[in-house]
């Protein structure tokens, strides 16, 4: 929001989402998103959780905080799939979770499934 790439309501888009349905999947990875796509720019902010966190006795590793357009549906679904697989990927989710840097979590994603987000 402070940076223009979402509408005003996007704080409050997500945490109504939150509050609805947790969004805190398999192996530690939590995928914020709003109820309704209000992104100004498409982003994916990507947070690696190095201090133990827990919700609802679930262990936090990964968080990929999802703001899209509304008119990004295809990307949408994109981004689902790929996020699917992800958490399904015990070995993939514990390779991220271990990085220290962005290179290195990008190398890891690339390595893991391909240039598949950005065609």
């Amino acid at each position: 929001v402070k940076n223009n790439w979402a509408t005003k309501d996007y704080v409050k888009y997500v945490l109504e989402r939150e509050k609805a349905i947790s969004t805190i999947y398999s192996n530690g990875v939590a995928i914020p998103h709003p109820m309704t796509m209000c992104g100004i720019k498409n982003t994916i902010s990507v947070c690696v959780v190095k201090d133990r966190m827990l919700s609802s006795e679930k262990n936090i590793k990964l968080i990929f905080l999802i703001n899209l357009r509304k008119d990004s549906y295809k990307l949408h679904k994109t981004i689902t799939a790929y996020l699917v697989d992800l958490m399904e990927n015990k070995k993939a989710v514990e390779e991220l979770y271990k990085v220290n840097s962005f290179d290195e979590f990008m190398r890891i994603i690339y390595e893991w499934k391909g240039d598949v987000l950005c065609p």
